[in-house]
């Protein structure tokens, strides 16, 4: 009978285990810190006030947000993080957030949130450690960037060292299973 209770209990546990691992990871495809992917502009600058710069694409120079219109009106924003890194807003044609980028060239350590166990400063061996091989990686001059698409997220490296992180509007919780249970059981 106590062996019975103790089969119930330990199954219990791993149930409530699995269940609140699976929230953290699912709110990592809607929520990067603060910042949530689908959140529209007027909430934006509700939760986050004015932001430094704007730009009307990436193509554009960033420009200084004079006014509320200003913001409205562009597609990507700039905000300047206390620890002395920026966060890049990118909306899409409807006005939600499509993306939420934190970085910097210098990397301060817990200047940005983590999103999927991965931090700045972080260096590559880790990041692989958490997050297993990315799907692909593309090199430009000194730095590279490995995605893994299936959880909607980028990562640009530095000499082996994490120095932004963007994570990108996400729908596919199913394909992004195994990297799941990579991340729930290391």
């Amino acid at each position: 009978m106590v062996r019975r209770w103790i089969n119930v209990v330990g199954i219990a546990i791993g149930v409530i285990f699995v269940g609140m691992s699976a929230k953290e990871f699912h709110n990592n495809f809607v929520f990067y810190g603060e910042y949530s992917i689908d959140r529209n502009k007027s909430e934006t600058l509700y939760g986050f006030n004015q932001p430094l710069f704007v730009r009307d694409g990436a193509g554009s120079p960033w420009r200084p947000a004079k006014e509320r219109a200003d913001a409205l009106a562009a597609d990507q924003w700039r905000y300047a993080t206390a620890a002395g890194s920026t966060v890049d807003i990118d909306f899409d044609q409807a006005g939600l957030t499509q993306s939420v980028s934190c970085g910097g060239h210098t990397v301060v350590v817990g200047a940005c949130p983590e999103a999927f166990g991965i931090a700045l400063g972080m260096n590559e061996e880790e990041m692989i450690y958490v997050l297993g091989a990315p799907d692909r990686e593309i090199y430009a001059g000194a730095s590279k960037t490995s995605i893994y698409s299936g959880l909607g997220l980028a990562l640009r490296l530095e000499q082996f060292q994490i120095t932004q992180i963007t994570l990108t509007r996400a729908d596919r919780f199913l394909p992004a299973l195994p990297r799941y249970l990579r991340w729930a059981v290391p």
